[in-house]
């Protein structure tokens, strides 16, 4: 810092002195290294030539530097230098006409201010800071404001993906690297609102494992702020969200075994689930009357509507439908006989996969099918389990059958 002394007297060579021990001090409350920022070379080609001017009256003290840009950083304010000031001090508002100041700085010794000990910074909001400095005990007037804009910091297209869904119950939640970042913070919440206020997560690196297992269907979102080596925090990122899906051949809310997911909400419903055990292994289609049930659907999510269907043209009694539907199991009662295609999706993702406890047996579906041509009513569609063949079949012909659900 020698070669702040040219030209300076010994009143000034008191002043650097009590500037070299305030920036000790600054050190010390970790705010940062502020050595590099209070020198001030000659050469304006220098790396760390800051520029700053120095003046010798209060009233002349001024930001040292035009407007500021856009930056997810806090900019380090930078004053003029009064020379034989006592003190300075800085003012945040988020109006030029401070009206309602948001921050104002500790008085100090230095002209080189940096906001680390505000950290409320909103991104996307223009910022107006101003100073004053003090001198034989008085405080000059207020310096005409400077401007600087906190950009939002953007988490990046990593994972989970915004919206995104995963299958971990403790996700690794990864975002890009911030140039200057020296740690972050974290926030996860179950709502959008919530995220502000729950506990805060540390980590040094653009990423962080959820340590606390979420429940499969749960939604989080999630926010996240970058510091730099000035102690100096961005603005919290956008809330992201991602849900936890359920995988195939996880347990299901009703304690059933989840075969297929079609990928997002629709109908009221995402996932199917079968029952973890048959309900009959050796059951009739019919209620032994024959009616004919072309209005039933072969196609995925029209179970439960063939369901409902059987039963209202079938009535009372002990059939493969009526089963299925006064099934109450694990806290549910929304059972229902699969469509062929959902009976489908139970061979190929369980039974092929050992899952589900499914037996090489034929199994019946809810959906009719015209197996001979003019005869309506007499068939519906079943599967075999011992190698997938889908066929239709006489409803009088007991067979297995396996409830699932939709949620």
């Amino acid at each position: 810092m020698n070669n702040l002394a040219e030209s300076v007297d010994s009143t000034c060579e008191r002043y650097i002195q009590i500037t070299f021990l305030a920036v000790l001090s600054l050190i010390t409350l970790g705010c940062t290294d502020v050595f590099s920022k209070l020198d001030n070379p000659t050469d304006p080609d220098s790396i760390a030539y800051q520029g700053f001017d120095t003046v010798t009256d209060v009233e002349d003290v001024r930001p040292n530097t035009s407007d500021y840009g856009e930056s997810i950083f806090v900019p380090t304010l930078i004053a003029t230098r009064v020379l034989g000031a006592e003190a300075y001090s800085f003012q945040i508002a988020a109006s030029a006409d401070f009206a309602t100041p948001l921050f104002t700085s500790a008085d100090s010794v230095s002209n080189v201010f940096i906001p680390c000990e505000w950290t409320e910074f909103t991104s996307s909001i223009t910022y107006y800071w101003r100073v004053q400095a003090m001198k034989d005990d008085v405080w000059g007037e207020w310096s005409a404001p400077c401007m600087f804009t906190i950009t939002a910091f953007v988490i990046g297209t990593l994972s989970p993906i915004n919206g995104g869904t995963t299958t971990s119950t403790t996700p690794l939640l990864d975002w890009n690297d911030v140039i200057d970042a020296s740690s972050y913070e974290v926030q996860i919440a179950a709502t959008t609102d919530g995220v502000d206020g729950v506990p805060i997560s540390v980590v040094s690196d653009s990423e962080y494992q959820v340590s606390m297992a979420l429940a499969f269907g749960d939604v989080r979102y999630w926010r996240v702020r970058a510091k730099n080596v000035d102690n100096v925090w961005s603005a919290w990122s956008n809330a992201w969200y991602f849900d936890i899906a359920y995988s195939i051949g996880a347990n299901g809310p009703a304690g059933g075994v989840v075969f297929h997911d079609k990928g997002s909400v629709s109908d009221g419903w995402r996932y199917l689930e079968a029952a973890p055990g048959d309900q009959s292994i050796g059951i009739v289609w019919w209620s032994g009357i024959r009616i004919d049930m072309s209005i039933t659907a072969i196609g995925v999510g029209s179970g439960e509507t063939n369901t409902a269907a059987i039963i209202v043209a079938q009535g009372a009694g002990s059939y493969a439908a009526s089963v299925c539907a006064n099934l109450s199991l694990g806290g549910y009662n929304d059972w229902f006989l699969p469509s062929r295609d959902e009976l489908n999706l139970m061979y190929t993702n369980l039974k092929q996969a050992s899952l589900g406890g499914f037996s090489n047996a034929l199994f019946w579906s809810s959906s009719q099918t015209n197996y001979l041509i003019g005869i309506n009513g007499d068939h519906a569609w079943y599967q075999d389990f011992s190698n997938g063949e889908n066929n239709g079949s006489y409803k009088t012909n007991s067979y297995s059958i396996r409830a699932c659900r939709a949620f």
